[in-house]
């Protein structure tokens, strides 16, 4: 089902750009906060209604499109983040499903945290709920990562229901699937990664998932570079639309 959705992000996926991006939008808890823990200074986040850019005032956003780039807005303490981004609803489902991809982090050394959260999803009428996993990426340090799912549908904590890693080989690769009983709607799930460089030289570029897979306990989970190709498609098409919306 996610292979199948995440398929299609072509034809349909600009469509639903292009019907939702001068809406209004539900996704005011939709976030990305991306800090430097070896640093004093706070972390930054970025809401939905925010741009890659620094836009004229009253510019449209693309709902369900977060990110930061560095080249932008500088560096987060002594890392280079040349671009952070995750997609949400309404660019991405059915099924419900959070994306996070982080491409080249480097510079700096010490540990950069980066989070996303999402809130509102509604597709469980209780009862058990399956939830499936993925991330696929390089470093040349370290990345761990966590999925977390709350019932109570708040923002940036949950239950843990996957950890992935801590990964330290140049490829990395892996999944998880889990079902946790009793679930209601609606809901929230939040991605959390941790990147370590220990030299200024490192990099590290991921794409981590996570969506609700009826069936996902029980049925093998589908290739993590085929949500990568799949992700990547609606992230390149999303930041299409905005930079249109912005000149």
């Amino acid at each position: 089902m996610i292979r199948s959705a995440l398929k299609t992000a072509g034809a349909a996926a600009l469509m639903t750009v292009v019907m939702f991006a001068a809406a209004d939008s539900s996704q005011a808890a939709f976030k990305l906060f991306i800090d430097d823990l070896g640093d004093a200074a706070p972390g930054i986040t970025i809401t939905d209604e925010d741009l890659v850019g620094p836009p004229p005032d009253g510019a449209p956003f693309v709902p369900g499109l977060v990110s930061y780039d560095s080249a932008v807005s500088g560096p987060v303490g002594s890392f280079v983040v040349v671009v952070s981004t995750a997609i949400s609803k309404p660019l991405i489902g059915p099924p419900d499903s959070i994306d996070f991809i982080n491409l080249a982090v480097s510079g700096g050394t010490g540990t950069l945290f980066v989070s996303t959260t999402d809130t509102d999803y509604a597709s469980l009428t209780g009862g058990a709920a399956d939830f499936a996993g993925s991330i696929s990426g390089t470093t040349t340090g370290m990345v761990s990562a966590t999925a977390l799912a709350d019932d109570g549908n708040g923002e940036f904590t949950g239950a843990t229901i996957g950890t992935l890693g801590p990964f330290v080989t140049p490829s990395f690769s892996d999944a998880f699937a889990t079902t946790e009983s009793p679930y209601a709607s609606p809901f929230s799930m939040t991605l959390e990664a941790t990147i370590v460089h220990d030299d200024p030289g490192d990099t590290t570029s991921f794409d981590f998932l996570l969506a609700v897979e009826p069936g996902a306990g029980e049925n093998p989970i589908p290739e993590p570079s085929t949500w990568v190709l799949g992700s990547m498609a609606l992230l390149g098409l999303g930041l299409a639309v905005r930079r249109r919306l912005l000149s």
